[in-house]
């Protein structure tokens, strides 16, 4: 779904909605779809909901969950991904679309990147070529796809309040969310807010070259939700422009944004302290490394039969073995695994954006069985930064990956984590059978 802003050409007592949407909380919401005795917010909802399912050839409103949510202080905050995470890191669930309105008497300026989910977490911006800014006038509404990225930034250093309202439909039945519950005993908005005969579509473009798309301005702007100070006089300047919707697009369409991944064009405000240095980076605190994601069989099942006979072979010539062992223990893995360390870092580096750190601690084979017979492994306080760890083997109930903030993955063979050691990760919940994994520490 493309970007699309439109405006209202009456104004059919949105005043008198931004009103009563001043008065709301700033929780979230889930309408009662089964309108009846609607307020006027919900009145306004129900019908701007319906309106663009229609226009999108999509199903009825009953069909969805719509939430909402009041925005205030537009230029001391951002909205970020509209996504529900409740269902668990392997199963995120995006609305299918988000309309925003602007309630306030100020222009709204919205800033909207292509940036998806993965992207945005693991700062991967290799495909980042636009930038699009929307300047959002008094009851105009923008309507977007909900699995991308979007910031707010409000240039104006007035004290002008800022009102706006977020609608977000998903397309299953959200738990978890008061249902709004209008104070009104009787019927009071019969009127249809909108149709065609009441709006009008903003489509005219501005397309503008910029020189600030670097690793750096989208750095800032994603994850510190600033702009660095050689942006923000461009970004000033055409908002001025009489054109509500311009795309910011690279000097040079050839570069992508990590081409540059050590920081360049830095704001002149910023210390040095805050440069990333090589022998001084913190990658405890970088948000690309903090979430854990799973690589889909890095191995081959035939490679990992391989790798386990060898395991085994080597582990029940041992009398007292604990059922953990160290590549050197096992030469012809130790051969084979040393050819292809490359291979597995060029993957974590690609993925990244960012080059890992390549002094690796140790290199350990681990069998995990049932926690009351054998103790689970959990690596000993060291040095490292990083686990990676790889799933050789998987013959388990259970068998899941434990954090310690509760988060839950399960690997099958061949599948490859890598996760901070800060995590302190980590149990594995075998309940019968037999789990073997290769973890690589750096």
């Amino acid at each position: 779904m493309i970007p699309e802003l439109y405006q209202f050409n009456a104004n059919y007592n949105l005043d008198e909605l931004s009103i009563f949407l001043a008065n709301l909380s700033d929780e979230s919401y889930l309408l009662n779809t089964d309108l009846h005795n609607p307020d006027i917010l919900e009145k306004y909802i129900y019908d701007t909901v319906s309106y663009n399912l229609t226009h999108l050839k999509l199903h009825s409103i009953q069909n969805y969950s719509v939430e909402f949510k009041n925005l205030t202080n537009l230029n001391a905050n951002k909205y970020s991904i509209s996504c529900d995470n409740t269902l668990g890191h392997s199963d995120l669930k995006y609305p299918i679309m988000s309309v925003l309105t602007n309630m306030s008497k100020k222009n709204m300026n919205f800033i909207l990147t292509d940036v998806n989910f993965n992207q945005y977490k693991f700062k991967h911006f290799n495909h980042q070529e636009v930038l699009q800014l929307f300047y959002i006038h008094k009851h105009n509404s923008l309507i977007f796809d909900s699995s991308k990225y979007h910031g707010f930034y409000e240039s104006s250093i007035d004290d002008c309040d800022h009102l706006a309202l977020l609608i977000s439909v998903y397309p299953y039945k959200r738990t978890g969310i008061p249902i709004y519950l209008s104070n009104n005993s009787k019927e009071l908005h019969n009127i249809n807010y909108i149709n065609e005969t009441h709006i009008k579509y903003l489509q005219e473009k501005q397309y503008i070259k910029t020189d600030f798309f670097n690793y750096d301005f989208f750095n800032k702007l994603l994850y510190k939700n600033t702009i660095p100070s050689y942006a923000t006089d461009k970004i000033c300047e055409l908002k001025f422009s009489n054109t509500y919707h311009i795309i910011l697009q690279p000097d040079d369409t050839d570069s992508t944004v990590n081409n540059n991944m050590d920081i360049t064009n830095k704001d002149e405000t910023e210390s040095k302290d805050e440069t990333e240095s090589k022998d001084e980076y913190d990658y405890s605190t970088d948000k690309r490394f903090i979430q854990r994601f799973i690589h889909k069989e890095l191995f081959t099942p035939y490679l990992c039969n391989w790798i386990k006979k060898e395991f085994e072979d080597v582990n029940n010539t041992i009398t007292d073995y604990n059922n953990v062992l160290e590549i050197t223990q096992i030469p012809k893995i130790q051969s084979f695994v040393f050819n292809n360390l490359e291979y597995i870092f060029n993957t974590l580096n690609n993925f990244y954006g960012k080059q890992l750190p390549t002094d690796i601690k140790y290199i350990k084979f681990v069998k995990y069985k049932v926690f009351k017979e054998n103790p689970i492994y959990c690596p000993s306080p060291d040095t490292s930064t990083f686990l990676i760890q790889i799933r050789i083997f998987n013959n388990a109930d259970g068998g899941n990956l434990l954090f310690n903030d509760n988060i839950s993955l399960h690997l099958h063979t061949g599948d490859m984590i890598t996760h901070l050691i800060v995590d302190s990760s980590t149990n594995t919940d075998v309940i019968r059978g037999e789990i073997i994994d290769m973890i690589i520490a750096v």
